[in-house]
């Protein structure tokens, strides 16, 4: 019954998502498009040293070879289908004509092909906390499985990301979460580690989660099959950049690509990219550059990286020191919620949209108190509005806007979400390292 159930829930996501993908899409999509047009029709040699400004109007090509080989493959497709169309049009009388100018004229169908890898990685999403959810509960029999599926199916923050807005900060989630699954409860260090790397070549964000894995691959694996897989996601990184080599043939290619054109040119470089946290708290959504702006005479953004950073490390020490106590798997999943969250609210130059690594980590962490649910759904809110508000699309009643745009309301959301988070963060702090340890 419960399969049932979790068949019919995913199906309603995908159709749901399918839906929402032809209604609209954001400016960025038509980047995408740009990318896979140009493999299609340029190959793939080369194409990081290319000038995409100057040939399509669009940004430099900053992100990993995998989800470009997706965008390109979404191309690849829409440019096949038209002609067959058009040839089962002159081999069949019955077949509808007008179809054929329907597909070519409908201005969202490329754009809703672009965003079917993002569409199945929610619903990928979805299938894997459900199954995450199983483990950690130790009951096949319990509801809350099914719950978390339903509430990342179901989530805003999610559909309007993937399926409406075109974004594909799903598709890392979706390997990530999976590698940990993996890792955790299959004990599977090479495939989890493979997972990583495809993580990493989805999209650069999935960097964050690479300590925490290599801490829990140490204490599950040893240090010689921890080099090993650590190996073993080098060379898928590696490999996979050698169809993109261009004038520079040097061994060091994949990786100084990866760093300089992937990792290092990423996001905007002002103090916030329209993302509701500490920089729009405190100097406000305006355009204001990270390294411009001082805080006693040193820029915000070496400020924030060394908070941040000094952060980061205190809950992988924190998390190292507890791998004796029975509570460590679910001071992993804290910590996994706890750095993304961390970046997106203390780090300048996020976007909007990076708040959504936070959440399928928190809801998992939030089933073993159901109680912390709350957090889970107004944080889940909380992006859907932050998403929203930079877009404002479908566009709603006026008075929305007004509301919802006044620096009042935005930023009492803000600290809301600061106060949510020291609330999870000293509960993760304050949890002992000994047997009885216990989130409650």
């Amino acid at each position: 019954m419960k399969t049932k159930i979790l068949i019919i829930l995913l199906a309603l996501g995908f159709l749901l998502r399918i839906a929402l993908s032809m209604v609209s899409y954001n400016g960025d999509v038509n980047t995408h498009i740009s990318w896979g047009k140009d493999i299609v029709n340029n190959g793939t040699r080369g194409f990081y040293e290319r000038d995409f400004s100057k040939n399509y109007g669009v940004s430099f090509a900053n992100y990993p070879p995998i989800t470009m080989i997706f965008f390109s493959f979404s191309y690849n497709i829409y440019a096949l289908i038209g002609p067959f169309l058009w040839k089962l049009n002159t081999l069949f009388s019955f077949f509808p004509s007008n179809f054929i100018f329907f597909w070519k004229e409908q201005k969202f169908m490329l754009p809703a092909l672009m965003k079917i890898w993002a569409i199945l990685a929610d619903i990928g999403l979805a299938y894997v906390t459900y199954l995450f959810t199983i483990k950690l509960i130790k009951s096949k029999y319990s509801k809350l499985p099914l719950l978390t599926a339903g509430l990342i199916l179901f989530n805003p923050a999610f559909f309007y990301n993937s399926s409406y807005w075109g974004q594909i900060d799903a598709l890392p989630l979706f390997f990530i979460v999976s590698a940990f699954y993996l890792l955790l409860y299959k004990k599977s260090l090479y495939l989890s580690s493979l997972f990583i790397g495809i993580a990493l070549l989805t999209k650069q964000t999935a960097f964050i989660f690479v300590p925490i894995f290599g801490l829990v691959s140490l204490n599950r694996f040893g240090i010689n099959k921890t080099i090993r897989g650590f190996f073993l996601i080098l060379l898928i990184i590696w490999v996979s950049f050698l169809p993109f080599i261009g004038k520079n043939t040097a061994i060091i290619y994949p990786f100084a690509t990866y760093w300089y054109k992937i990792l290092n040119q990423y996001g905007s470089d002002y103090l916030t990219a329209h993302a509701f946290n500490f920089w729009g708290l405190t100097t406000g959504l305006g355009h204001i550059q990270d390294l411009k702006y001082l805080i006693l005479g040193i820029s915000a953004r070496y400020v924030a990286s060394f908070f941040v950073g000094l952060i980061i490390l205190s809950i992988i020490y924190k998390l190292y020191r507890s791998k004796y106590n029975n509570q460590y798997t679910i001071d992993t999943i804290a910590s996994l919620f706890l750095i993304p969250w961390t970046i997106f609210l203390f780090s300048t130059r996020m976007h909007e949209r990076h708040l959504l690594m936070t959440l399928p980590f928190l809801l998992i962490f939030s089933i073993k108190n159901t109680k912390l649910l709350i957090i889970f759904i107004f944080l889940s809110l909380f992006n859907f509005l932050n998403l929203y508000n930079g877009w404002w699309s479908p566009h709603p009643p006026e008075f929305f806007i007004q509301i919802f745009s006044f620096p009042t309301i935005i930023n009492t959301l803000i600290i809301f979400q600061i106060m949510f988070y020291l609330f999870l963060t000293i509960k993760y702090f304050k949890c002992k390292i000994d047997q009885n340890a216990q989130y409650k």
